[in-house]
């Protein structure tokens, strides 16, 4: 259920986003494809980024030598899984878009400066992830991941679990009228979304009835540690610091000079 809300959400801002920017999109060369649609952002981003990816005109693993040479000690995200069908790639593939995005764009400036390289990939990649507009959009998919698409997975995964605490499946239903009520909240103020307080804490109530809940939500957001690149060695940070920048940081484009 919770990826039919986000694919709803998403919708709703690609159609929106293809409304506000339609000026610029017509001045943009359809040659490029260039969309707003954050899906097909995410599926460009895993082609040219991931390490895995069997597609041939990636660059995963050149981008990895490039950061080890250059940022040694900048954190770098891995690109998530888009082959296939997978229902939860748009919050999952978003979190890369918006943590990578400097050091993106200023690899392919770098590339696309090389004489006779041509690539639409790159291009297009260049373009959107240097656009404040799509940064932003990056930027509340994110927020959905860890604020609600995280919580209620592990909610829907283990309510079977949970019948010592008076919880089962029809028990769902608190978890959506919460989420109704913030959504309510949200109309009212929209600028609760970058409210920290406000958007990760929606189920505090319910982890406190559950402990095995609270347990989760305090490993995922306060000691769980993410992996990163540094010297040519595998280093972590926590992931609660990532979700510091997410709230704290002001939103800016990357160093390079949008044209989007």
């Amino acid at each position: 259920m919770r990826n039919v809300w986000i694919n709803g959400i998403a919708k709703a801002v690609s159609g929106f986003m293809k409304e506000y920017l339609s000026d610029s999109l017509d001045n943009i060369s359809s040659f490029l494809r260039i969309s707003p649609d954050l899906a097909h952002i995410i599926r460009a981003y895993y082609k040219e980024f991931s390490l895995t990816s069997n597609y041939p005109k990636g660059h995963g693993e050149l981008l990895r030598d490039w950061i080890i040479e250059n940022h040694p000690m900048d954190f770098l995200l891995h690109a998530e899984r888009a082959a296939g069908n997978r229902m939860d790639v748009i919050c999952m593939g978003a979190d890369a878009i918006y943590i990578d995005r400097r050091l993106n764009v200023e690899f392919l400036d770098e590339r696309l400066r090389i004489k006779d390289n041509s690539n639409i990939l790159q291009e297009n990649l260049f373009i959107v992830l240097s656009s404040l507009e799509m940064i932003a959009v990056s930027r509340l998919f994110l927020i959905l991941h860890v604020s609600v698409v995280i919580p209620f997975r592990w909610l829907a995964g283990n309510t079977h679990k949970l019948a010592q605490h008076k919880w089962g499946a029809r028990s769902m239903g608190r978890a959506v009228d919460i989420l109704h009520t913030a959504c309510g909240q949200l109309l009212d103020d929209i600028k609760k979304i970058h409210d920290k307080k406000f958007v990760m804490n929606l189920f505090d109530d319910m982890a406190n009835e559950i402990p095995e809940f609270k347990e989760f939500l305090t490993y995922e957001f306060k000691k769980k540690q993410t992996e990163f690149i540094a010297l040519s060695k595998t280093k972590s940070i926590p992931y609660s610091k990532l979700i510091d920048e997410l709230f704290t940081r002001k939103m800016t484009t990357p160093r390079i000079v949008p044209i989007f």
